[in-house]
């Protein structure tokens, strides 16, 4: 059995149902963290990636946190009985984060804003 994550063909061979519950996490950590490179590769000279504003070189740490987070969320969504409250959880820690965030540079913290100055999203962008 043949396993298409990204790029990468992993070859198996023997049949194991516990395997096929890896195959979506490893393909999200592959997709999220190629996507990821690509901004922190392309967008070095005006980093998007919030650890990279701190620390030089930030940036791959948090993408390959990102990656492990997002392939640790496909991996227990799995579950039809976990979804529904993994989805609750999730979307409370993506607006901590989004609204401390913003706060935090409301505050004053420049850096925690994407362009340095505020600019309020317009809501219809962020419904569609």
């Amino acid at each position: 059995m043949k396993l298409f994550t990204g790029f990468f063909y992993i070859r198996c061979d023997y049949q194991d149902e516990k395997l096929e519950n890896y195959r979506l996490p490893v393909a999200v950590f592959l997709f999220t963290f190629g996507l990821l490179t690509i901004v922190q590769v392309i967008l070095s000279s005006s980093p998007l990636l919030l650890l990279e504003r701190f620390i030089r070189g930030g940036g791959w740490f948090e993408i390959s946190a990102v990656a492990l987070y997002g392939a640790f969320i496909a991996f227990k969504m799995q579950d039809p009985a976990n979804i529904s409250r993994l989805r609750k959880i999730t979307w409370i820690i993506f607006s901590a984060v989004f609204f401390l965030q913003l706060i935090t540079g409301l505050l004053g913290a420049d850096k925690f804003l994407i362009t340095g100055k505020l600019h309020l999203p317009i809501l219809n962008s962020l419904i569609s």
